[in-house]
């Protein structure tokens, strides 16, 4: 009987430890896909912007030097400017291009071309961390 009642209390204990066990992985689970959704994020405030390499004045000669001017705008007058949003990935690669602000389809395609070409950016950076984050760029169009 001895025997019984200690294979019993000795069940019992593997049970309760593999309960707390499953509270405490299941926890851990939570936890680790709350910090994969905060990885995720995608900054539009932070400590330190993303910018391109060499700066702002560099970026814009980047842009100027690989635009081309689509030969229907050009031949229809239409010129302005396209505003495009972006998110600077943290290694510092270009993702989601869209037009954040349309002038004409040609331009805008051109607009979306250059930047989705650009080279890597520095990243963004929150609490000393790498992180994801939105950049508005103008793309002017102007016929001389």
């Amino acid at each position: 009987m001895k025997t019984i009642n200690c294979i019993i209390m000795l069940l019992g204990m593997c049970m309760t430890i593999n309960a707390q066990g499953l509270k405490t992985y299941s926890a851990h689970i939570y936890v680790m896909k709350v910090e994969k959704k905060v990885e995720d994020k995608v900054f539009d405030v932070v400590e330190q912007y993303p910018s391109f390499p060499g700066g702002e004045g560099a970026m814009f000669s980047y842009i100027s030097n690989n635009l081309q001017y689509p030969e229907k705008a050009q031949k229809n007058g239409i010129q302005g400017r396209v505003f495009i949003k972006f998110i600077v990935e943290k290694d510092g690669s270009i993702s989601n291009v869209e037009v954040n602000r349309s002038v004409d389809p040609d331009l805008d395609n051109e607009a979306m071309r250059v930047i989705k070409n650009m080279p890597k950016w520095n990243p963004a950076k929150q609490n000393g961390t790498e992180v994801r984050a939105y950049y508005y760029v103008p793309v002017a169009f102007r016929l001389k």
